[in-house]
Parts: C-alpha cells; structure tokens; sequence
C-alpha cells in the first residue's frame, strides 16, 4: 500500500509538491516516509492565529501484488497534539481517469467528501483507524485529509507586536515541529 500525491498534469504524470497536492489526477510520485513536512508545513504564526484549515488530497494504491481484507488507514497523534490541532479525514472513490475532485487552494474544502475524525486514543493508531474494507490489487481510494489548527496555541499579552512575534518563533523551533509529527499506518488482512 502507497499513498500518492495528487494535482500531476496527467494520470501517474510526476508531481511531488505535497502543497500542488489538492486533487485532480493521481501522481506517480509517492508520499515520502520520515520526512517533515511531506504533508502539512510548520505551524506558523499567522496560521495559528488565524486558525487556518489546510487541506490534502492523496491517493492510495494497493501495490502489494495481491487483494488485501480488512484495510485500516489509521494516524497517531503525538501526544500533546490535542490542543493544538486536529485532523480530519474524508474517502472517496477515485474516477476512470485516476483523478479525484480537484479544489482550487488548500484553503479549499472539496464539495463531494464527508470529512470525519477518528476515533482518538493518542497512543494507539489502531483506534485511530478507519474501516476501508478490502482493496483489491492496483485498485484506488482518494484520500483527503484535513488539518484544523485549533485556538490553544494562544499567546500570553504582550507589550508589543515585536514581542509577541518574537513568542511565536520561538514556538516554531525545530524541536517542537518534530513534536507534531502525525504517524500514519496502513494494515490490512491477505
């Protein structure tokens, strides 16, 4: 199982810009493993404060070589993650032409997809699953995934916009962007 960016000119074209990623025509380019920001970038600043909605379409394949049971696509939060943003899923069926609904930005919020949470326990992806049911072999699901940053990370007053400009890189540090990592998994059943 591989999850695919979307947003490539043609079916299986190249294109491995995770932020092109908004639907369209499935990519040749596979979404990498242990990468930042191979998905979602860096909570900023304005972004927290606005508390901006990003968007993603990916594709999932089966390329294992055989029909698969039981397919879970699941996602572990990290564990403070909860009061900061949250994630949300929508699956939708891939067309003929390999290509999902297409969605202008990545403020954008595809009309033809039901978004749901997962059920949350943060230390167990299992529980974090959602139920696809079998996938046969080469077969498709579009996947979109929506992240919500929510209004925890919320500066204390401060004196003056420098300042509190100043908090918020201060927030942005490497170290706390390996903390918001999200772990995704995929099993299954042959």
């Amino acid at each position: 199982m591989k999850l695919f960016y979307t947003g490539a000119t043609i079916a299986q074209g190249v294109q491995n810009d995770p932020f092109q990623s908004l639907g369209g025509f499935a990519s040749s380019s596979p979404v990498p493993n242990n990468a930042l920001n191979n998905l979602f970038s860096d909570l900023s600043y304005t972004g927290a404060m606005q508390k901006k909605q990003v968007t993603r379409g990916l594709i999932l394949q089966n390329t294992l070589g055989f029909d698969c049971t039981d397919v879970l696509f699941g996602y572990q939060y990290p564990a403070f993650v909860g009061a900061t943003f949250k994630l949300l899923t929508a699956i939708v069926t891939v067309n003929s032409s390999q290509s999902i609904e297409r969605i202008p930005n990545s403020d954008g919020t595809p009309i033809y997809a039901t978004f749901t949470e997962a059920n949350i326990v943060l230390a167990d992806s299992v529980n974090n699953s959602i139920d696809l049911g079998p996938i046969a072999n080469n077969a498709m699901l579009g996947v979109w995934l929506q992240l919500n940053i929510l209004s925890a990370l919320v500066p204390p007053s401060f004196p003056d916009l420098p300042t509190e400009i100043a908090w918020w890189q201060a927030q942005s540090l490497p170290t706390l962007n390996l903390l918001q990592t999200i772990v995704f998994s995929i099993e299954y059943t042959h």
